[in-house]
């Protein structure tokens, strides 16, 4: 009897061990949720929030508003025909607003190209393969095509549309919705626009 009673006490021990182990370990593996707005303000104090495939005037500004649920690293890309450069390389803090480039600054396009395309990758800092970004060695060109080459084969995103950061105002219409992003490891979230004089 005794026997059994230490056999059923160190079987409920493994038991428990497994399911903390289990419980942990799924802990551990939270998926990154990440909500970017880009927001574009012209004249007389109106904004936008921009999508993909956007037009955009030169005399407008813009600006980057990222959340997300975990720490990660942000690298912004502006790639154009003519031209490729790394904006932004920053830490962001979990469940923090981030305004990029900051919060009184923003960026503008030249209009020496038609056609500009700003990208945001968004990565865990464990997360491997970010070194391939940040190697002082690679100019932007090769780290891009990097990104489209390796970095797209790992991405599954789940997207559900949400208000936006920064509140528009009156009632939010559903072209006015932003998204949040929900991925693994990594995100990569590009805009493309179509620039005017």
């Amino acid at each position: 009897m005794y026997l059994i009673i230490i056999s059923t006490i160190i079987l409920l021990n493994m038991c428990y061990l497994q399911l903390s182990f289990l419980q942990n370990n799924s802990l551990n593996r939270t998926n990154l949720i990440v909500q970017v707005d880009l927001i574009i303000y012209g004249g007389n104090g109106k904004f936008r929030l921009a999508k993909n495939f956007d037009k955009i005037n030169t005399s407008e500004k813009f600006q980057f508003i990222v959340r997300s649920n975990s720490d990660v690293r942000l690298i912004m890309i502006n790639k154009s025909l003519k031209d490729c450069k790394i904006l932004t390389n920053v830490y962001i803090n979990s469940n923090r607003n981030y305004y990029l480039p900051s919060p009184k600054e923003f960026f503008v396009f030249d209009g020496s190209n038609k056609t500009e395309e700003i990208s945001l990758v968004i990565f865990k800092r464990e997360f491997k393969l970010y070194d391939i970004l940040l190697k002082p060695t690679l100019n932007c060109e090769e780290k891009w095509k990097l990104i489209d080459d390796q970095f797209n084969e790992f991405f599954t995103i789940k997207s559900k549309p949400v208000p936006p950061i920064l509140q528009l105002s009156g009632n939010i219409r559903t072209s006015e919705l932003s998204e949040e992003l929900e991925v693994s490891n990594a995100l990569i979230k590009k805009y493309l626009f179509d620039v005017n004089k």
